[in-house]
């Protein structure tokens, strides 16, 4: 069987075409993606940080460890974003600041040594 390549060589090149544009759109989709999701999670850690500090004053301790563990949850997603994507993340880093002065005061230890090893790493990431 023979090839016309005139019929061949179009075919080919939006073949190429259509592979490198959904590698493209996948791309500009992710890092928009972890950008949003990263702006999400330093509200998210400012937000922990401020009501866990107003419920440390009521001494509600259900709501206080509900909010310890979402705390830990943001931590680990900004760490992880952090670790996952290049840029400024100057903002993420201070959110990340704010959660280790809140630690410092307030140390915290869970049922599992994985967890608070990897919550700590993703501590450590507010530094510049």
């Amino acid at each position: 069987m023979q090839f016309n390549r005139n019929i061949l060589i179009p075919i080919v090149a939006v073949t190429i075409g259509c592979i490198l544009g959904a590698a493209i759109a996948t791309g500009v989709c992710w890092w928009e993606f972890a950008r949003t999701s990263e702006s999400h999670l330093q509200l998210e850690v400012f937000e922990r940080v401020r009501i866990l500090r107003q419920l440390r004053t009521s001494k509600n301790k259900e709501a206080i460890e509900e909010q310890e563990i979402l705390l830990d949850g943001s931590v680990l997603g900004l760490g992880s974003l952090i670790e996952m994507t290049k840029g400024n993340h100057d903002v993420a880093k201070e959110a990340l600041q704010r959660a280790v002065n809140y630690r410092k005061q307030f140390p915290r230890s869970t049922y599992s040594p994985e967890g608070d090893l990897a919550t700590a790493y993703a501590l450590s990431l507010s530094k510049p």
